[in-house]
């Protein structure tokens, strides 16, 4: 039960970021694509594919630290 309620959370988590960063996320950790070849299907720089992950895990992690304090 506290693993559903775990994944509910990160689900929800994806879902706040903005459609740019959640994609980045979901090939590098649901699709296991490399940096280089995120870049290479998104048309962008390796640098702005790592740039929008980083700032998508910073958002993502403040609501779920809440959820683990509680």
């Amino acid at each position: 039960v506290q693993q559903n309620s775990d994944n509910q959370h990160i689900y929800d988590a994806l879902q706040a970021l903005p459609f740019e960063q959640r994609q980045v996320v979901e090939l590098k950790f649901f699709q296991h694509f490399t940096f280089d070849e995120i870049a290479f299907q998104l048309a962008i720089s390796p640098n702005t594919v790592k740039s929008r992950l980083y700032s998508a895990l910073g958002r993502m992690k403040a609501p779920l630290e809440v959820l683990r304090a509680e």
